[in-house]
């Protein structure tokens, strides 16, 4: 449901006083759209927007908190010229912005649009519906320490991409139905961490065309085509602790040098045909990772 733009958009400006604790809400306006309170608003400002749909595309260039009612019904929809031309729907050009609480996305899937570029460091973008996009999270070069949780990212050509970026969180995410790949890491990405996410109905769960000296431990690939898919330059990766189930063409494909446990601690595959004579929860033969000759020494008979 469209609303009126008008009343819907309100900055709230936190002054905090030095050891007094004493807060001050000094800002309090209406505007006509959400990129309008964001070229009015200071840095350090929360905008909250309250439900509707708004047709928008959005630059940021400050440190700003821009928060959603609910993330079902505060929708981001790519204004009409997305059609045609390429569009970042919310593009963030600053450092320390929070993204959280919304819903971005195109009437269709184009290869012209991106969800949220991300062209900075130390973001937080959580509790959003990113879909019907080229690619839902665009990490550019050099955008590094961004926490992206408890997002739900399906019906993207990819859903998060990372181009030469490093040390950034991605965790708890439900990344779904994306045609090419649910995360897409490449161009020396190195020293991020993926985590807790459900990945599932991808192409590919996470392919690795490069990238380096990233962990990825306690996600389930579930229904993919590839859960994991690792080639190119993608090497001393450390994948633990995650399940495989039903991945349609392999569970993991590795070409390059990566390894599949940490300590004693493998992953759960649910081809592994092996057997666990000590009962120790760990299977007594290695299975054996698809593309070249890694193992992965400590299968787990369960999951977790």
């Amino acid at each position: 449901m469209e609303k009126n733009l008008f009343a819907g958009i309100t900055i709230f400006s936190l002054l905090i006083i030095s050891f007094s604790g004493c807060i001050d809400n000094n800002l309090n306006e209406d505007y006509k759209s959400i990129q309008e309170s964001i070229n009015d608003a200071d840095e350090g400002d929360t905008i909250y927007i309250q439900n509707g749909t708004y047709y928008e595309t959005l630059v940021i260039n400050k440190s700003i908190n821009l928060i959603g009612e609910d993330r079902n019904t505060t929708i981001i929809k790519c204004k009409k010229s997305c059609k045609t031309d390429h569009i970042d729907i919310i593009y963030v050009n600053a450092d320390n912005c929070t993204i959280r609480g919304f819903e971005i996305t195109n009437t269709n899937v184009s290869s012209d649009i991106i969800g949220i570029y991300i062209n900075s460091s130390n973001n937080t973008i959580s509790n959003n519906i990113i879909s019907r996009t080229n690619m839902g999270i665009y990490f550019h070069i050099h955008s590094n320490n961004n926490d992206v949780y408890k997002n739900k990212i399906s019906n993207n050509q990819e859903g998060i991409t990372l181009i030469y970026s490093h040390n950034n969180n991605i965790s708890k995410n439900n990344i779904s139905l994306n045609s090419a790949c649910g995360i897409g890491v490449h161009s020396l990405s190195q020293g991020n961490m993926f985590s807790s996410n459900v990945i599932i109905d991808n192409k590919n769960g996470i392919h690795f065309a490069d990238g380096t000296k990233n962990k990825i431990f306690k996600n389930d690939f579930i229904g993919n085509i590839r859960g994991v898919y690792l080639c190119c330059g993608a090497q001393n990766n450390i994948l633990y602790n995650n399940v495989f189930k039903q991945n349609s063409e392999s569970n993991a494909r590795d070409v390059k040098n990566n390894r599949w446990y940490i300590n004693s601690i493998g992953n759960y595959w649910d081809d592994y045909m092996g057997v666990d004579k000590d009962g120790d929860g760990i299977g007594d033969e290695p299975y054996n990772v698809s593309g070249g000759n890694n193992q992965d020494i400590y299968p787990r008979i369960n999951p977790r």
